[in-house]
């Protein structure tokens, strides 16, 4: 493992998924000409993935700065407990299923990151969402003057500025607090929309950032429903400026 700083910390929170893993580690730990560290967090699995998590951590090359297997309360719950081991300028959640776009995604991202003002507190990209045969399905992410109204307005879809393109810096955390485990589908988008509240000066990344599986925590109608409820709920908490 480099001991050079890392300017983007990769989060990643597992559940039974050692069908995919191996490409999400493989797809961070491949990344080019750039300091990035991989954090994992395991609700305790029984189907493997603890064992090939625990093998990438040990493999000479891997980028897995700290991971652990135990109970969480859903995916926010866990994102949180990685949260007092960050060691990056920049933050982004990686879903397990998920992979960036390319070997030099986040070299990219990263040289973009590093040019922005100190009070730009979040950027993003685009995100592609792909079926079983690797065929997009969608393309999510617009400019920001756009993406931050649409954001505010509709409701806080998030396919203007999509949580899997996005990046946060560290000190956030530090100012706003961790992710709100109440939410458990849409606690993403409150962060996000808390961030932006508090600092409403967002970046846009031009260029591909990840390709999502179609699914996820939020594919299904019953999380669909209850991603309504709550998206209900941001509006109530949240208003455009």
């Amino acid at each position: 493992m480099t001991s050079e700083p890392p300017i983007i910390s990769v989060l990643t929170s597992t559940l039974n998924c050692a069908e995919h893993i191996d490409a999400c580690i493989a797809s961070v730990a491949g990344q080019k000409g750039v300091a990035v560290e991989h954090l994992l967090i395991d609700g305790q699995s029984t189907d493997g993935t603890v064992e090939r998590i625990a093998s990438a951590a040990a493999a000479p090359t891997s980028c897995i700065h700290w991971w652990t297997s135990e109970p969480d309360q859903g995916i926010y719950d866990a994102w949180n407990k990685a949260i007092p081991h960050l060691r990056g300028q920049w933050v982004y959640c990686l879903g397990a299923d998920d992979v960036f776009a390319d070997e030099t995604t986040l070299q990219r991202a990263s040289a973009m990151l590093t040019a922005l003002p100190p009070s730009v507190m979040l950027a993003y990209g685009k995100v592609e969402r792909i079926d079983d045969e690797g065929e997009v399905l969608e393309r999510w992410g617009v400019p920001y003057e756009q993406a931050y109204h649409d954001f505010f307005d509709r409701a806080f879809y998030g396919t203007s500025i999509p949580h899997q393109g996005v990046f946060i810096r560290r000190e956030c955390f530090e100012q706003l607090g961790p992710f709100d485990p109440a939410y458990r589908v849409s606690g993403d988008t409150e962060f996000i929309a808390r961030v932006l509240t508090a600092a409403p000066e967002g970046a846009y990344l031009d260029m591909l950032i990840a390709r999502m599986a179609a699914g996820g925590i939020s594919g299904s109608f019953k999380t669909v429903a209850i991603g309504w409820e709550e998206n209900d709920r941001l509006g109530q908490k949240y208003r455009i400026p």
